[in-house]
């Protein structure tokens, strides 16, 4: 079995302190080796290995300059729910069977709320989809027509509004928890449309407070 973030030690980027998630100064490219448990470079390695990642299979280059900034994303410190603070998204994750190398990539990059693509020159690239991101274009009422906007939404009564989490609780010797969430739309959806229910798989997610 291998196990990416628990027992490994892998590439990271040689400013960052993964025992604090923390990073010093400016980043000039190189890497040393040390236990993480951001799912960023978890990813990383997981493509780069060339015995039992990507690589081992066939070249495959991705871009370090994006898997830095997703890497500091992870890092970022939110609320924990019960005053405190913690990383916005680790992983641990235990991988005890071969799968297909996209499946496996796209399934830790979701875990991050990232998509992972190549783009025209071959290069493995990640883009996360809610952190923020300078603006490309400013709107202001010399740029607008008189007509406006045009603005379109899912049907409310299509929309999930009643979460089943799964993740691996170390309180209870590492089995599978649940947790329910009505997170976003909560009980005011549910009792205008009704339970539109999804259940959710969080991947190496080992935190009640991260599930949720």
């Amino acid at each position: 079995a291998l196990s990416v973030s628990s027992f490994l030690k892998i590439k990271i980027p040689s400013n960052y302190d993964p025992e604090t998630h923390t990073y010093d100064g400016l980043w000039d490219g190189t890497f040393k080796f040390a236990w993480t448990d951001n799912p960023a470079w978890c990813l990383y390695d997981l493509i780069v290995n060339d015995r039992y990642g990507v690589n081992s299979y066939y070249s495959v280059t991705p871009d370090k300059w994006d898997f830095y900034e997703a890497g500091k994303y992870c890092d970022e410190m939110v609320d924990d729910g019960l005053g405190g603070k913690e990383p916005r998204y680790t992983f641990n994750y235990l991988i005890t069977e071969s799968q297909p190398g996209p499946d496996m990539l796209n399934q830790i990059a979701s875990t991050f709320n990232a998509i992972i693509y190549e783009d025209a020159m071959g290069l493995v690239r990640l883009s996360v989809q809610d952190n923020e991101k300078q603006a490309v274009q400013i709107y202001n009422p010399t740029n607008i027509t008189s007509e406006g906007f045009v603005y379109s939404f899912a049907d409310p009564s299509i929309r999930y509004n009643d979460f089943t989490v799964t993740f691996l609780n170390p309180k209870l010797n590492w089995e599978e928890d649940r947790r329910r969430v009505t997170k976003p739309y909560g009980d005011e959806s549910i009792n205008s449309y009704g339970r539109i229910p999804y259940d959710f798989n969080a991947i190496g997610c080992t935190k009640e407070s991260e599930a949720i």
